[in-house]
């Protein structure tokens, strides 16, 4: 009995092995085809190897990130949230989600998607100013002011936002007074 209970747990210790060496090789030969910008193929590779290896999220990262780059955003929408609802620690199923959202011109789906992405983090300061500058073309006017309110006092973002606020207050604002006093700074701090 002893021998059939070692012989039983070394086999399911070889098969999770092999599962593992296969799921590894798929993946590089997804990466593979990705860096060859063979989009579909790489996909297929990446959701055999994620198949294969069910808990790792980059596996199913990079497969709907080969959907997007082939255009096939529809499914990226609905796999993403999927996929996040699995792996909730992995922002980047919602930013991938977001940015399917906006090429297919769905903004108001897109910046709901983005806001949740910002209530779970909340420094994510590069994607906000991104999303604030889009918002404008979108005529998003109250969500650009917004994040543009949210960044103002960030390091590194203060003139982004203060050219958004700028332009949604006019010329003569406070904001536009501010940025051609911090852009009159900048210059005086670069030539010396």
């Amino acid at each position: 009995m002893r021998k059939l209970l070692l012989l039983i747990l070394s086999t399911s210790l070889l098969l999770v092995s092999c599962r593992s060496y296969q799921a590894q090789r798929l993946a590089s030969e997804g990466y593979e085809q990705l860096m060859a910008r063979d989009f579909s193929s790489a996909g297929a590779s990446f959701a055999k190897a994620s198949e294969k290896d069910v808990d790792n999220h980059t596996y199913r990262y990079n497969y709907l990130l080969s959907l997007f780059l082939e255009g096939d955003y529809e499914r990226v929408v609905k796999l993403s949230e999927e996929a996040f609802g699995e792996f909730d620690f992995n922002l980047s199923f919602l930013l991938l989600k977001a940015q399917a959202y906006r090429e297919q011109s769905q903004y108001k789906q897109a910046l709901e998607t983005y806001e949740r992405l910002f209530a779970i983090d909340p420094g994510s300061y590069e994607t906000q100013a991104e999303v604030m500058e889009a918002s404008l073309s979108w005529n998003e006017k109250a969500i650009a002011q917004r994040l543009a309110l949210g960044l103002l006092t960030v390091k590194g973002y203060e003139k982004r936002s203060l050219t958004v606020l700028s332009q949604l207050a006019g010329e003569e604002s406070w904001y536009a007074h501010a940025l051609a006093f911090v852009m009159k700074e900048g210059q005086t701090e670069g030539r010396q």
